[in-house]
């Protein structure tokens, strides 16, 4: 694909995201000002999965129902450690998502408890060919939810330079081809905008 049809993809990729402004039970939202819950990041990784997968693994080699499930459970223990900006994480946070992830199995059903820890694990290792396919998803959500006027300005707000930014996304999709090519076209997107913080 070319640079522009990559960036109308983006664009119809983002349209799937206005979902997370429709608030239930006649509730509001400011959305002058970006939020983002968890379980809407997680929606956002879902709708990317469903992208890429068939770009990337168009023989179905990868187990893709695997991949949906580690998707759906991957940020499960912020129920209890609430989240941290990714350039923010160190080993202390491994540790407490250790912990986490056994509070959390505690209080599920128990029809559920291991199978969650165990895809939780799978992600956070990143052992299997599904959790790091989870992995590199999980690293492009941010760039499609900031692809919004307002949300674009969470760089700055958040002091995210281009550099840290990108450095985790590198990693995480070096093995995709596609997703390489949609991480060149996003982070030249942003930089056109002025969007990155500047120490």
């Amino acid at each position: 694909m070319t640079h522009e049809q990559i960036l109308s993809e983006i664009k119809r990729l983002r349209y799937l995201f206005d979902i997370k402004r429709v608030m239930r039970y006649n509730s509001t939202r400011d959305h002058s000002v970006h939020s983002e819950s968890v379980a809407e990041h997680v929606y956002g990784v879902l709708i990317l999965a469903q992208y890429f997968l068939p770009l990337e693994d168009p023989g179905q080699k990868m187990d893709w129902k695997k991949i949906f499930d580690i998707i759906l459970f991957h940020d499960v223990v912020e129920i209890e450690t609430g989240d941290t900006l990714f350039h923010k994480k160190n080993p202390d946070h491994s540790q407490r998502e250790d912990v986490a992830i056994e509070k959390v199995k505690e209080n599920v059903p128990e029809s559920m408890q291991n199978a969650i820890r165990e895809l939780f694990l799978d992600y956070k290792n990143k052992k299997s060919p599904e959790a790091q396919f989870a992995f590199a998803v999980d690293k492009l959500e941010p760039l499609l939810e900031l692809f919004d006027e307002v949300n674009i300005k969470s760089y700055k707000r958040l002091k995210v330079t281009k550099e840290v930014s990108r450095k985790p996304k590198d990693v995480a999709v070096k093995d995709y081809p596609v997703m390489k090519k949609f991480l060149d076209v996003w982070m030249e997107y942003f930089a056109s905008k002025d969007a990155f913080y500047k120490e």
